[in-house]
């Protein structure tokens, strides 16, 4: 259950279930009935017989000679459209689906406002359906809410807490941080320049999710096609709840406008506006 460095069996017969992997994994012979639950870094069977349900792949694995039965569990592809809904801190929330390759699309009906959520390097949000758990239970204060989704490529059950600025892994018991991402437009018509002396962004300061985290600005004039780094990003500092985060001298504005874009990992729970020094 727990890692092994490294295991070596040069005649077995083996029986085995591996929650977590061992580093590599030798059996120059051997009859094995094994059940993977997390991967390998190498498995080498010089020769064996081998009955192996993996629910994720090892990063090699070698078979000079082997009768395998070999069942492999993990995302496939599907083009279904799902849709569901679920109640969180008074705001409505209407979930939209487009598939395993497609986006996820979230529209909060308290603002009326549409955002994309995904999950890792996913283009979408790895859970395909969610409700608010009707019970007396202790579920809202022991996990921050009682809106339970699941996942789709696990059949983990999650519980969303609005209160924590990282994700659990499936795997360990690290933290993992994950990208917000804020989008505003200026808009000028015709033939009007608007000079862009200093941006300053509003948001609630002093505690990020993790230390160090830092939020970047970029901007485009093209709609959206390409984007410029405005300077390097700026570390948030906790425990400072007076921070100023501006950047400057990021020139002018033309027809039909400017986007601005805002991401970080966790440096705000709240951003309340970006606003320009003309």
């Amino acid at each position: 259950m727990a890692l092994t460095p490294e295991i070596r069996a040069p005649q077995a017969g083996i029986i085995a279930a591996v929650r977590q992997a061992a580093k590599e994994v030798m059996a120059p012979q051997a009859e094995t009935v094994v059940v993977y639950n997390v991967p390998a870094d190498r498995i080498n069977v010089t020769f064996g017989g081998v009955n192996a349900v993996f629910r994720q792949p090892s990063q090699r694995l070698k078979a000079t000679q082997g009768r395998v039965i070999a069942v492999c569990r993990g995302r496939i592809d599907n083009v279904k459209l799902r849709a569901w809904t679920f109640t969180l801190d008074g705001h409505d929330f209407y979930i939209l689906k487009l598939g395993t390759s497609g986006k996820t699309l979230v529209f909060d009906l308290s603002t009326g406002q549409w955002s994309s959520w995904t999950s890792g390097g996913s283009s979408n949000w790895r859970v395909s359906v969610g409700m608010n758990w009707r019970s007396a239970g202790t579920i809202p204060s022991n996990y921050g809410s009682n809106v339970v989704v699941g996942d789709d490529s696990s059949g983990v059950l999650w519980v969303l807490d609005p209160e924590s600025g990282v994700d659990d892994s499936i795997l360990t018991d690290n933290k993992i941080p994950f990208p917000r991402v804020a989008t505003g437009q200026v808009i000028t018509r015709a033939r009007s320049f608007l000079p862009v002396y200093s941006v300053y962004l509003t948001a609630s300061l002093g505690e990020p999710a993790l230390p160090e985290n830092s939020v970047s600005l970029e901007y485009s004039d093209d709609q959206g096609k390409t984007y410029t780094l405005a300077d390097k990003p700026i570390t948030i500092i906790e425990g400072d709840y007076a921070q100023e985060i501006t950047w400057r001298s990021l020139g002018q504005i033309r027809a039909p406008g400017r986007l601005f874009r805002i991401t970080d990992n966790g440096s705000f729970a709240r951003i309340d506006g970006l606003n320009i020094n003309e």
